[in-house]
């Protein structure tokens, strides 16, 4: 029975994929994305900020080794170790950097300034609504704050019926 419902399951998903409205969505996202990363200004930002960040790395092991440079050779291999280490943000710190680059070299580009950031809007707030799901998930929901269930009414009636304020709330 399990295996039906996940063959149904399956072949529902196949169908919304060769859906001809979602294939049409697709190509029009990918369009958007290829035009917006082929543009040449944000090309030629992005190579000026790899050589900043990374290239000089290479140049640095690779003249280390051809003038037999030791110290050359040796600061070139241990930033590019670095670089190659799991968890190395060097993309996103790239990529910052070519955003400066590209508000420096060209600011007269505003179309693809404002692609980027409304991607990177977007992207805050999807990485916030995830953040937030984790913590949740981690950590559960909140539970009720100690402090607010003793408090006392600011206002209302005693036991006698009586209806009174707060000492707090009384002027004096």
């Amino acid at each position: 029975m399990t295996a039906e419902i996940t063959d149904k399951k399956e072949t529902a998903a196949m169908k919304k994929e060769q859906d001809p409205i979602v294939i049409a969505r697709k190509k029009r996202k990918r369009k958007q994305w290829v035009k917006a990363l082929t543009n040449p200004h944000l090309l030629i930002s992005v190579a000026i900020a790899w050589f900043i960040t990374n290239g000089w790395s290479y140049c640095a092991l690779g003249l280390g080794w051809l003038f037999e440079i030791g110290w050359l050779r040796n600061i070139g291999a241990v930033y590019l170790a670095i670089l190659w280490a799991p968890g190395t943000p060097e993309k996103l710190i790239t990529f910052g950097v070519a955003m400066v680059v590209l508000r420096v070299l060209f600011p007269q580009d505003t179309r693809t300034l404002a692609m980027l950031r409304r991607k990177r809007r977007l992207v805050m707030i999807i990485t916030k609504m995830q953040f937030k799901a984790f913590k949740e998930k981690l950590f559960g929901k909140k539970k009720q704050e100690p402090e607010a269930a003793e408090k006392p009414e600011e206002s209302g009636s005693d036991e006698t019926g009586q209806d009174h304020q707060n000492e707090q709330n009384i002027p004096q």
